[in-house]
């Protein structure tokens, strides 16, 4: 059977003690739910260093990329080249039309 408090005293010392009691529980669960988040913040962390590794290749690579097409679409200013270039992608070269007047 269980103790039921006698004196006031009893009840306030009773009642400081569940208290304490309740604290150190919810202490423990604190503590607890910290290391998880730890872990969680760590794994979050070499997720986002490996994203970011990701996009600075997918920049890279379309720098590249864009290199390649800006070299190959670089047109000499003769005119031999350019018909060249034309003929090659089946073109026809024209003139290019006069302004027009305003």
């Amino acid at each position: 059977m269980r103790n039921i408090p006698a004196t006031k005293q009893d009840v306030k010392t009773s009642i400081e003690k569940a208290v304490d009691t309740i604290a150190d529980m919810i202490g423990k669960g604190f503590a607890h739910n910290d290391t998880r988040l730890d872990g969680i913040e760590s794994r979050l962390g070499k997720i986002e260093n490996l994203l970011l590794e990701e996009q600075r290749r997918k920049i890279e690579n379309l720098e590249t990329r864009m290199k390649k097409l800006e070299d190959a679409l670089a047109i000499s200013p003769h005119k031999k080249s350019r018909h060249s270039l034309a003929a090659f992608h089946g073109l026809r070269v024209c003139s290019p039309l006069p302004p027009t007047p305003h």
